[in-house]
């Protein structure tokens, strides 16, 4: 799934690079209140004005009750 930037249509997916085993490569970008309680797969970019928060690929992000952004990643499966 992805999310959406509600300030610029172009600031949707950014091209990331994830170092010689993955290349570079476009991912979705979202804003934190964007991210919401449901789970969602990186790679995946989680902007604020002030932080940029990476998902990479073989994890999920979700915000919990309070807020805060929470990565969960699967080392078995990079």
């Amino acid at each position: 799934q992805t999310c959406a930037l509600p300030i610029s249509p172009a600031r949707r997916a950014r091209r990331v690079h994830f170092g010689p085993d993955h290349g570079t490569i476009e991912v979705p970008a979202c804003g934190r209140m964007e991210l919401g309680a449901e789970w969602r797969d990186g790679p995946l970019l989680v902007e604020e004005y002030d932080t940029t928060s990476v998902v990479p690929a073989h994890s999920t992000a979700t915000l919990d009750a309070f807020g805060q952004i929470r990565i969960d990643f699967d080392p078995v499966k990079a």
